[in-house]
């Protein structure tokens, strides 16, 4: 760094000393070129006309010279490097130097003046000139100081030789008040060389400073502000460009579990593998958390954009390792496209979005952005926007699907289905308000308004019939939870024993020890506990033991594979018959079909539900459908 500043110091001083020189130096060769026609008149005769001609000519012809030279390095300094810029100053403190001793070269002819006062006077104005010339060139110290030595010296030996004694008095003032010249004209390039390096300085610091502002602590890469800039500069042209956000999958259990410092040094280490992989495809930066984005310059097609992206997310397939702590983590890229002439307002917006897409369907994958994710983006949004007075207003409805017993096609209970009818988008399914609900914090008074509507229908229903209702995942680890149902359905009259709280496998192993508690406070009130979707998670025979559940919910992917797929039977025959091992009651979902229906009661399944026995109801129809099965069981 000290080299670097050192280095900038000293080049700036010669950018400034030939910025000061192109400045000042041509007009005072023409000042030159009329001195010396000054003196070439009022010393005309002391000297031959042939002296003069070729004295003077000489001086005026290499004067108009090198002001002309000047003239044109004007013009051509921004494009000079500093060592030809150096070399010019140097020749410049030559020829400068040469100049002031063919001036004061007419000294010799001054000498010969049979006047004392004209010799002093034509001597006072050379120096005179001399000292202004100093000046003049004083960002030079060689080239001042050689002229001002050179005048006063040529004057002192005229004054000598005159053998006037007022004159020889007069050199050893002449002496100090070139002595005193010359400090000043030191003094003068000491500010001059203090301002220059001042300057370096400050722009050392905002140099330093800027590069704080828009670089990144952990990664070094550039961070949100040096991104949004880039991103600006090339929304402002025609060029094509593109931009990947890039998220990591499965960093936050790794920070969770290994603590912040060691996943501050996986993020670094996930930094230099991106940056490895990205090359000149243009700039990576990291926006902040376990997320980086990238802005692709000059691709020629929409493959070659995937093809970048596909580097990147092979860069992270590796493992991390530091010391004891072993991490596997993926990232999941989303890309907006921008081709020339098209409007880049939103293109950071669309990657969000292509990226908010690949998280939820297609982790460690590449989405790449489209009309259709901008359409359902949209609705999301406004679905997001109206989710609270939603439910403010009560705008929500029920629909309840019947669960039968397999082997005596007995009514058993209905689990219970929330429904939402937006007036502007339609049907709104519950996998999209509910995800939305959990996010923004509206589950809560959510599920309780529907809980409280589903209560309340299944309080009239037949004493032996259950109601099942499903409990979000975010609530399951909820310390509330548990308070919050027996609340609601002593206020509506329906027993705990009539009611069957689902809980999918993910919402339970969020937060084992939340969630065992949370089951246990539900079991021991005498609510049963169903575990849903059972086999798409990654929940252990041995987990199901330490949970106090009472059925266990097959999954309809399997259910959808048990007649055409011997495994899909198999798995299936194994969870039946570890829930009866366990003392469980076994349901599966989404029996669409008779054969279906067949092989679920030939394998020992207890109940089961799906579009084969009846689709979702609506409140007013369960009276009718509730005593025509009851007359067909009869």
């Amino acid at each position: 760094m000290k080299e670097k500043v050192r280095k900038a110091r000293h080049d700036a001083i010669i950018d400034a000393q030939f910025e000061a020189i192109a400045r000042h130096v041509p007009a005072l060769y023409f000042t030159v070129s009329a001195f010396v026609c000054f003196l070439i008149i009022i010393l005309k005769n002391l000297a031959s006309p042939a002296f003069f001609f070729i004295w003077g000519g000489a001086l005026i012809c290499g004067a108009a010279f090198r002001a002309r030279h000047w003239i044109k390095l004007r013009k051509l300094g921004a494009h000079m490097t500093t060592a030809q810029k150096l070399g010019q100053i140097e020749r410049t403190t030559r020829v400068g130097i040469l100049v002031c001793v063919a001036l004061c070269g007419v000294a010799v002819v001054v000498a010969r003046a049979p006047s004392p006062t004209l010799q002093a006077v034509a001597m006072m104005l050379i120096w005179s000139a001399a000292v202004g010339a100093a000046f003049n060139v004083a960002v030079l110290p060689s080239a001042s100081g050689g002229i001002l030595l050179i005048a006063t010296a040529a004057t002192a030996a005229v004054f000598f030789h005159s053998g006037d004694p007022l004159l020889a008095v007069a050199i050893p003032a002449l002496c100090a008040l070139a002595g005193a010249i010359w400090d000043l004209l030191a003094k003068n390039f000491d500010g001059f060389s203090a301002l220059v390096h001042s300057n370096v300085e400050n722009a050392f610091l905002r140099r330093e400073a800027v590069q704080m502002a828009t670089t990144d602590a952990l990664t070094s890469l550039p961070n949100r502000r040096a991104f949004d800039e880039r991103l600006r500069e090339l929304s402002a042209s025609d060029r094509r460009f593109a931009v990947a956000m890039i998220d990591l999958d499965g960093f936050k259990p790794v920070n969770d579990l290994h603590g912040h410092i060691v996943g501050d040094l996986f993020l670094a280490e996930a930094a230099k593998r991106l940056s490895a992989r990205v090359e000149s495809a243009g700039l990576l930066a990291r926006m902040g958390g376990d997320e980086f984005a990238l802005l692709i310059e000059g691709f020629r097609s929409q493959e070659d954009v995937v093809a970048v992206t596909r580097r990147l997310v092979d860069a992270l397939s590796a493992p991390f390792v530091h010391e004891r702590a072993t991490a596997h983590m993926s990232c999941s890229c989303g890309v907006a496209l921008r081709y020339e002439g098209e409007e880049a307002g939103r293109l950071l917006e669309r990657a969000d979005m292509a990226l908010y897409e690949a998280k939820a369907k297609a982790r460690g994958g590449i989405v790449l952005f489209s009309d259709e994710l901008e359409r359902v983006a949209l609705r999301h949004t406004i679905v997001s926007h109206d989710l609270r007075a939603a439910i403010e207003s009560d705008a929500f409805q029920m629909a309840f699907q019947p669960i039968v017993d397999l082997r005596t096609g007995a009514l058993s209970g209905f689990e219970a289905l929330a429904r939402w009818r937006h007036p502007e988008l339609g049907s709104v399914p519950p996998d999209v308000f509910i995800p939305m609900a959990e996010k923004s914090g509206l589950i809560a008074p959510l599920s309780a308004l529907l809980l409280r509507r589903a209560a309340r229908a299944a309080r009239d229903w037949p004493s032996h019939l259950t109601l099942s209702f499903n409990l979000s995942a975010a609530q399951t680890d909820q310390p509330g939870t548990a308070l919050a149902i027996l609340s609601i359905i002593e206020d509506c009259g329906l027993p705990p024993s009539r009611l069957e709280i689902e809980l999918t496998e993910t919402a339970v192993l969020a937060d084992l020890a939340i969630a065992t508690r949370t089951i246990s406070g539900l079991a021991t009130a005498g609510i049963h506990i169903s575990l849903d979707d059972f086999g798409a998670g990654y929940s252990s025979f041995g987990q199901l033991c330490d949970l106090a559940l009472d059925k266990v919910k097959i999954d309809k992917s399997f259910v959808d594979r048990i007649v055409t797929e011997r495994r899909a039977a198999s798995i299936v025959g194994a969870i039946i018959g570890m829930c009866d091992g366990l003392n469980m009651q076994c349901v599966a979902e989404g029996i669409e079909t008779q054969a279906q229906f067949d092989k679920l009661r030939a394998l020992g399944c207890h109940k089961g539900q799906g579009y084969l026995i009846s689709p979702p109801l609506p409140e007013e129809e369960l009276i009718g459908f509730i005593a025509r099965a009851e007359r067909k069981v009869a």
